[in-house]
């Protein structure tokens, strides 16, 4: 008797338990996807940096290979102390 009403009740309530579990699935999905997303645009954001970094210095190296030593020399001296 006990089973068969047991029985019962756990067939109305599987529907709400599949249709919960899918809730919850598709929230985990949607908070994984974020999360996957925002590490892409962090990502992104770090290599741009780099490739300015590096152009920045590239830059400043054909700069200094070109001074003369005198004017080398003269650049370098307001870093060092007296």
């Amino acid at each position: 008797m006990i089973a068969l009403l047991l029985g019962g009740i756990w067939s109305r309530v599987w529907g709400y338990v599949i249709a919960a579990g899918a809730v919850v699935s598709l929230l985990l999905g949607i908070y994984v996807k974020g999360r996957r997303d925002g590490e892409q645009k962090i990502e992104d954001a770090a290599e741009a940096q780099r490739l300015k970094d590096v152009a920045k210095a590239q830059v400043i190296s054909n700069e200094v290979d070109k001074m003369s030593p005198t004017d080398l020399d003269a650049g370098l001296s307001k870093f060092m102390r007296d």
